[in-house]
C-alpha cells in the first residue's frame, strides 16, 4: 500500500493568486507573527525581555507561527493542473514551474551559492573586521580592554593572543553567565533570524512575485511588513519607562535598519532561492550589530588605527556595492 507524499513535498503547481489576495495574505501572516507574542500568559508578559521565561515562550511562539504557515502554504498557493506562465522566469526563486512547496518556500541548500552570499554581506563589516586584527596585534605587546592598553612584561605570539581576545571570553560567557543571557544569545542568533526569514521572505517572497508585482517592488514591500511587525518593540519600551521621545527616536531608526536590511535579504532571497544564505546573513548580522566607531575616542586602543580602519568601512562599501554584479551576472 503505497501513500502519497506529504503537500509540502509533492510536486506543486504556484497559483497567480491577486494582488489584493497576497496583501491580505501578508498582513495576516505579520499580524499573527506579532500578536502571538502577546499570547504569552500576563505574568510572563510582564517580565523583562531577556528574562528566561519571556525568551523560551516567544521562540516557542514564533516557531509555531511559522510552522502552521509553512503547512498552510501547500493549501493557499499550490494548484491542480497548469499554473500559468511565470511572469518573473529569470529568478531562481520560481523559475521552475512544477516544484515542492518545499522549493518554493526557500528550502534548498548549495554551499558555494549560500556562502557567497554570506561574503558578499560581510564585506560591510571590513572595518569591524581591521579593528579586530588592530586589537589582535595590539595583544601582542599589551593588555588590551575596551578602553584601556598596558605593556606586557614579554610579548606572546599570535595564537596566544588570539585565545586572550576571543577564544576566552567565549568560554567564559558560557562559563559565567545566567540562562537568561545564553537563552538571550540563542534567540538573537538562531530563532529570530529563522523565525523571521522563514514569515518574511520565504512565505511572503514568492506569492508576491506571482501576483505580478516585480522583483524590485517585492524587494522594497515585503520590509514594510518586517519593518513594522518590529514597531511593536515601541510598547515595550514604553511598558519599561522609556520617554515617548526617546522611543519616536529609536522607533524611526529601527524601522529605517529593517527596512534596508529586509530589502537586502529580499534581494538575496530573489535571487538565489535561498532560506539558508539569508538566514546566515540574518544571524551574521545580529552577531556584529551597528557599527562602533569607538575606535575614533582617544581612549580606544585602536585609535592609531583610525584611518586604516575607516578606509576599511568605506572600501567595505564599496566591495559591497560593486559585489551585486555577481548576482547582475546571474550567478
Amino acid at each position: 500500500m503505497s501513500f502519497p507524499p506529504p503537500p509540502l513535498l509533492s510536486s506543486c503547481q504556484h497559483s497567480n493568486p491577486s494582488p489584493t489576495y497576497v496583501a491580505a495574505y501578508c498582513f495576516i501572516l505579520s499580524t499573527a507573527f506579532v500578536g502571538g507574542l502577546y499570547v504569552v500568559p500576563k505574568d510572563i508578559r510582564r517580565l523583562p525581555r531577556d528574562d528566561e521565561r519571556q525568551i523560551k515562550w516567544r521562540m516557542l511562539l514564533v516557531l509555531v507561527t511559522c510552522l502552521i504557515a509553512t503547512l498552510l502554504y501547500p493549501a493557499l498557493f499550490c494548484i491542480d493542473g497548469d499554473g500559468g506562465e511565470d511572469r518573473w522566469k529569470s529568478n531562481s526563486i520560481i523559475h521552475n514551474r512544477s516544484t515542492s512547496a518545499l522549493r518554493y518556500l526557500g528550502w534548498s541548500w548549495d554551499a558555494r551559492r549560500d556562502v557567497a552570499v554570506l561574503l558578499h554581506v560581510m564585506t560591510l563589516y571590513l572595518g569591524p573586521v581591521i579593528t579586530a586584527l588592530a586589537r589582535l596585534h595590539l595583544a601582542k605587546t599589551h593588555f588590551v580592554g575596551a578602553f584601556s592598553c598596558t605593556p606586557r612584561k614579554q610579548p606572546i605570539g599570535y595564537f596566544q593572543a588570539f585565545r586572550e581576545i576571543l577564544i576566552k571570553p567565549t568560554i567564559s560567557f558560557f562559563r559565567e553567565t545566567g540562562p537568561s543571557s545564553k537563552w538571550a544569545k540563542a534567540r538573537d542568533l538562531i530563532v529570530a533570524p529563522l523565525a523571521e526569514e522563514v514569515a518574511f521572505r520565504g512565505c511572503m517572497v514568492v506569492p508576491l512575485l506571482k501576483s505580478g508585482l516585480s522583483p524590485v517592488a517585492v524587494a522594497w514591500t515585503v520590509p514594510l511588513f518586517f519593518g513594522t511587525a518590529h514597531l511593536h518593540h515601541a510598547m515595550l519600551k514604553i511598558r519599561e519607562g522609556v520617554d515617548a521621545k526617546s522611543v519616536l527616536i529609536m522607533t524611526v531608526f529601527q524601522f529605517a535598519y529593517t527596512t534596508l536590511f529586509g530589502a537586502y535579504v529580499a534581494h538575496a532571497f530573489i535571487r538565489t532561492g535561498s532560506l539558508p544564505a539569508v538566514f546566515l546573513c540574518h544571524s551574521f548580522c545580529n552577531y556584529m550589530g551597528l557599527p562602533d566607531f569607538g575606535y575614533l575616542d582617544k581612549a580606544s586602543p585602536v585609535y592609531g588605527y583610525r584611518r586604516l580602519i575607516s578606509n576599511g568601512y568605506l572600501f567595505g562599501v564599496l566591495l559591497f556595492y560593486y559585489g551585486f554584479t555577481y548576482w547582475e551576472g546571474g550567478n
